[in-house]
């Protein structure tokens, strides 16, 4: 009979009012955790797929600078990067370049020039 009564009295307080309002306040804590951690997990994937990303992308110049490099080791690619920088030519080679109209527009009616300057650009 004692058996019973202790029966009686755990499923009385278990129960409760006040015991089934302190574990709907820890379920309340449990999902706002729960929740905080999923946040926290979708901010941490969606900077792993921009670093992913970013990674791509310096391997690509990473290939691009390494083969920049592999062309500056030869004669040819040192060459080539020397002339289309510096507007440069060997001995012997002749370089034409070309104006557009409207610079020449520009340059040749200019009051600067004297008329024996004139005179002299013509017989060069």
């Amino acid at each position: 009979m004692l058996e019973f009564q202790v029966k009686k009295r755990f499923k009385r307080i278990l129960y409760s009012r006040a015991m089934i309002v302190i574990l709907m306040i820890v379920i309340v804590f449990a999902i706002k955790a729960t929740w905080s951690v999923y946040k926290k997990q979708q901010t941490s994937r969606m900077n792993l797929n921009r670093l992913q990303l970013e990674i791509s992308e310096l391997k690509q110049r990473e290939d691009y600078i390494k083969s920049g490099i592999d062309r500056l080791g030869t004669d040819k690619g040192v060459e080539e990067e020397i002339r289309q920088k510096f507007k440069v030519v060997k001995d012997g080679e002749s370089m034409s370049i070309l104006i557009d109209d409207e610079q020449v527009m520009a340059t040749s009616s200019s009051p600067e020039k004297g008329f024996w300057s004139t005179i002299a650009d013509v017989f060069r």
